[in-house]
């Protein structure tokens, strides 16, 4: 599953996997990436909701084989 994740944040344009990251798996809020990058904080949310689109398509095969069991 993780590779899964892996691969899928890898096809990600750069814009969009840092977003992911920073907020998912670093826990930064979008008002401090906001202020550390200088980028508006709608265009935050929507880069990640690009990212989380993507990767729902994605791991969507394995989220149905885990959750068949």
């Amino acid at each position: 599953a993780l590779d899964e994740l892996r691969q899928g944040l890898a096809m990600l344009p750069p814009e969009q996997r840092d977003v992911f990251m920073w907020h998912e798996l670093d826990d930064i809020p979008f008002a401090e990436i906001a202020e550390n990058t200088g980028i508006n904080v709608q265009t935050l949310v929507s880069r990640k909701r690009y990212a989380v689109v993507h990767l729902r398509k994605r791991l969507k095969q394995l989220y149905e084989e885990i959750t068949q069991y």
